[in-house]
């Protein structure tokens, strides 16, 4: 696993993955970051987390 980093160090390519995931689904950022409730959003945003936790080692919050 790799090592904890401070948010602030993840951000860029977090932002990144965010903006090329919603892009590939069809789903706009707006969209995600609201909280749709939609399937796809839902779907998504676990995803997400779950890469943000595991490969960019952010907080779970």
């Amino acid at each position: 696993m790799k090592e904890r980093l401070p948010a602030t160090a993840a951000a860029p390519e977090a932002g990144k993955q965010l903006v090329s995931a919603c892009d590939e689904a069809g789903i706009s950022v707006q969209a995600l970051q609201d909280g749709s409730p939609k399937c796809e959003c839902t779907d998504l945003r676990k995803r997400l987390a779950l890469e943000y936790v595991l490969e960019l080692g952010t907080a779970c919050a």
